[in-house]
């Protein structure tokens, strides 16, 4: 079992970690425990019940009343919770909940639900990049296993690529082509498969390569499929000379072609603009894009 700090604790739930102090004092439903030096610290069992607490105070039930529910009242109470409109909160702690139990049956079972609740655009906005930046503070504080990561992302990657093969491909008269690919050293794939999962909702044909490609494996592609646009996202962290010299290199390296770069690290740099590349934030510059091409 992992051990959590409370601040850890903090950082996962959203309870402070005075609030949490007075909840052991007051209540029975959590007890303490310590090391061999005495210093306080939480396991699984313990953040997973904290999570659920978390998601019915946030929803209207005082703690006296969670105090006396049993493990299964929660669980029927959050689940009452997930039916309501637009409650991305419950579902990101389910996520969380079920991804450091490793239950994939759960897992899956709440993606679903959300699916079918709110759409998959929206799950993914909504809830499924919440969930991963939640998860990345826990993996970077130490308080969550990268195979507990790894877990989640695989089943994400899975709930993604069966929707792309189920989706139904609208019939455009100015379909573009698009060649999907992550440059070497970048393996989150999540957001690369849902940038698929649009530009074919909106009638375009996609080649995806995948993770980690090298961009010379890439220009030999180039010459038997003839994409109209290139698209790529980098997301690992890096400065402001090295997120400039890999623009450069897509620039040079696909000198005839447009090419889409988007992620965190580019948005967040003042790259030098170049005539054949376009820079996204996110997500909603991605729609207003494929909006503007399958207008004209």
């Amino acid at each position: 079992m992992n051990k959590f700090s409370i601040k850890d604790i903090e950082t996962i739930t959203g309870i402070k970690c005075q609030t949490i102090r007075v909840w052991e004092q007051r209540y029975n439903f959590l007890h303490t425990k310590r090391t061999d030096t005495n210093i306080r610290y939480y396991n699984d069992d313990d953040l997973r019940l904290l999570l659920n607490v978390s998601t019915l105070n946030d929803n209207g039930y005082k703690i006296s009343e969670i105090a006396n529910m049993s493990s299964d009242e929660m669980s029927e109470k959050i689940h009452s919770i997930t039916q309501q409109d637009n409650n991305y909160s419950c579902y990101i702690q389910a996520l969380s909940n079920h991804a450091i139990s490793f239950n994939e049956f759960e897992f899956k079972k709440t993606l679903s639900s959300s699916i079918k609740k709110i759409g998959l655009e929206q799950t993914v906005l909504q809830v499924i990049y919440p969930f991963l930046q939640s998860i990345g503070i826990m993996w970077q504080t130490g308080s969550m296993n990268p195979a507990q990561e790894h877990f989640a992302s695989s089943l994400i990657k899975q709930k993604l690529t069966v929707a792309i093969d189920n989706l139904k491909v609208p019939a455009i008269p100015n379909h573009q082509k698009f060649l999907l690919f992550l440059p070497e050293g970048e393996f989150h794939e999540i957001a690369l498969l849902f940038g698929s999962y649009l530009i074919k909702s909106h009638g375009h044909e996609v080649l995806y390569l995948g993770q980690s490609l090298s961009i010379n494996y890439v220009k030999d592609v180039l010459k038997a499929y003839q994409p109209d646009y290139i698209f790529s996202i980098m997301t690992n962290s890096m400065t402001q000379e090295d997120a400039e010299s890999v623009v450069q290199l897509f620039s040079s390296s696909f000198p005839n072609n447009k090419v889409i770069i988007a992620g965190g690290c580019i948005h967040e740099q003042h790259i030098k603009t170049h005539d054949n590349i376009s820079l996204l934030k996110g997500i909603p510059d991605l729609l207003s894009f494929l909006n503007e091409i399958n207008f004209d």
